[in-house]
């Protein structure tokens, strides 16, 4: 049997009759009118699963699908909750961006496998300034989080500190972030600024890095310097 099923723009509203497909590893549901996944249960082998453009309010029925690694939940009409991925043990890939209602991403921070988030364009936000940086906190706290996209949420302009220096601070695995590569130069920055004292120490920062840089460039003309004067020699 395929362990691939495609019901991609086919105006389904329910999920059953998926019992004989148990040992489907991946479905694609995207672009149909799918307001519960309570009848994925049978897939416990499922690690693919793709259900954006749907009706989704919330995650539920996900719970026992333990080896699911990929999920497209993006663009859901009313997604307000993804609460049902708390203490998810596999998922590693999550895609939920563009969906307006959801405020609330923190059980997230209970997946140990999670490595990339894609979250753009929310409504992702805390009531008050400590607790957005709260909940971003714990979400950078993964040690696995390598790419994070919260482009487009308002908790961006919510917290004290810039948003990026904040997030690659905490989070010592990000390699990504908004669709920007986090580089070792920003992160020597980012984590001067947060943890050793704010502009002044980014700046300190700033000036090493820039003579570390000015000193390899030296060395460089140095070594090719010589090599010249080698390959003169021996002509």
């Amino acid at each position: 049997m395929n362990d691939t099923l495609h019901l991609t723009g086919r105006g389904i509203k329910e999920l059953k009759c998926l019992e004989p497909y148990v040992n489907l590893l991946a479905i694609h549901l995207t672009a149909n009118v799918i307001s519960s996944l309570d009848g994925l249960h049978s897939l416990r082998k499922l690690r693919s699963l793709h259900v954006a453009h749907n009706n989704l309010t919330n995650l539920k029925g996900i719970e026992n699908l333990t080896e699911l690694r990929f999920l497209d939940a993006s663009s859901n009409i009313g997604m307000n909750s993804i609460d049902a991925l708390a203490s998810h043990g596999s998922i590693e890939v999550l895609l939920c961006g563009n969906n307006k209602s959801l405020r609330c991403i923190e059980a997230l921070s209970t997946c140990p496998c999670l490595t990339a988030i894609d979250c753009r364009d929310c409504g992702i936000s805390g009531t008050a300034k400590n607790e957005s940086e709260r909940m971003l906190s714990v979400i950078c706290s993964s040690s696995c989080l390598a790419s994070l996209n919260l482009n487009g949420n308002p908790i961006m302009a919510q917290i004290s500190e810039p948003f990026r220096i904040f997030c690659i601070s905490k989070a010592r695995a990000l390699q990504n972030l908004n669709e920007i590569p986090v580089l070792l130069k920003e992160r020597r920055i980012s984590e001067a600024y947060m943890l050793r004292g704010g502009r002044d120490a980014a700046q300190e920062e700033k000036r090493k890095i820039h003579e570390e840089e000015e000193r390899e460039r030296e060395e460089q003309w140095a070594w090719f310097h010589e090599l010249i004067e080698t390959k003169k020699e021996a002509v």
